[in-house]
């Protein structure tokens, strides 16, 4: 099945025609629709941080995160890069304030996203379960093999319901005094639909040991709550 995935890919690629007519991209078999470009396109997140202090404090915060592709520009490769810009408040009623840029390019055979001036290979294509990938690759943070699970799977947050997502497993490693787990999870024609990042570390001494109480760390969850399209302004 992979080696069939690939054939139709290649001949996709190679720009295959009939008739005089362009054989196009099937999304649905190559998967770009889980990687949605297109200005206008907005996701937004309801985001619950918990931060644990080696003091014993926990610091809990709660906002929404607004992510909406507004521009184009080409990039020093040649390539068309989006622009994501990234608001923030915090709560429904408030405004929505600039809080970062970010950027994203998907090349046809991968879908690359700069965040804070690093860029992570968040899929490749052809998508297929059990597939996996160095994300780290453009960058300088050391390999990191992400895996893709869940292929085409249902599912339901915030009461949106998507008929089919998928999970990156960027991270899962954990012992009786660490836990370090990140995980993504897209829809398709939406993009990233759900963050679940965990980064502590348990308190180890005496009877404590395995008991999975959290000494210090952090653990953020960033869940989509609304998605759409803004029309361009004339």
């Amino acid at each position: 099945m992979r080696q069939f995935h690939l054939l139709i890919y290649l001949l996709f690629l190679g720009g295959v025609s009939a008739c005089e007519q362009t054989v196009e991209a099937d999304g649905d078999l190559l998967g770009f629709n889980y990687f949605p470009l297109e200005i206008g396109q907005f996701v937004s997140y309801q985001v619950e941080v918990e931060r644990y202090n080696v003091d014993g404090e926990v610091a809990v915060e709660s906002y929404q995160l607004q992510e909406r592709i507004t521009d184009t520009f080409t990039d020093i490769s040649g390539r068309t890069t989006y622009v994501v810009e990234r608001y923030r408040r915090p709560n429904e009623t408030a405004t929505w304030q600039i809080d970062s840029v970010w950027s994203a390019v998907q090349n046809g055979r991968q879908a690359i996203r700069t965040e804070n001036n690093l860029d992570f290979v968040k899929l490749v294509f052809p998508l297929e379960a059990g597939l996996s990938w160095d994300g780290n690759v453009f960058n300088a943070l050391g390999e990191q093999i992400y895996r893709l699970q869940n292929y085409r799977d249902p599912l339901t947050l915030n009461d949106l319901n998507f008929m089919r997502t998928l999970q990156v497993v960027q991270v899962d490693d954990s012992s009786l005094v660490t836990r370090l787990k990140r995980v993504e999870t897209y829809a398709e024609d939406v993009g990233l639909i759900d963050l679940d990042f965990t980064n502590v570390r348990y308190r180890s001494e005496g009877e404590f040991l395995g008991q999975g109480i959290i000494e210090f760390g952090t653990i953020y969850r960033q869940k989509v709550i609304d998605y759409g399209k803004n029309e361009p302004q004339e």
